[in-house]
């Protein structure tokens, strides 16, 4: 897990990996990879690190607002189809077939 996310996000091109994602964000050491390779799905897959980038406080705070917002946004739906759910379940309901 990565600041509260799950690691099984897709990689671009690559697809779900958690393992190869996860074996990418704990190495460090830059020109050298992991001694392993990795299967995904019918592919081997080696990597090195190539580059390091410090982050972008910034860029998180805006990211981060983002995310708060998708999230936020998702648990208000989730809950008024949990509300909605409910009123259907304690309704009494009777339809007629009427032909007009």
């Amino acid at each position: 897990e990565l600041l509260g996310l799950q690691m099984a996000q897709p990689i671009p091109r690559i697809g779900a990996a958690p393992e190869l994602l996860g074996a990418a964000l704990a190495h460090e050491e830059v020109g050298k990879g992991p001694p392993t390779a990795f299967r995904v799905l019918d592919n081997w897959i080696v990597f090195r690190v190539i580059d390091e980038q410090k982050p972008d406080p910034a860029g998180f705070a805006a990211a981060r607002k983002e995310v708060e917002s998708t999230l936020l946004r998702r648990k208000r739906h989730t809950r008024l189809q949990a509300w909605r759910d409910s009123l259907k379940e304690d309704a009494d309901i009777t339809l007629f077939d009427i032909a007009l």
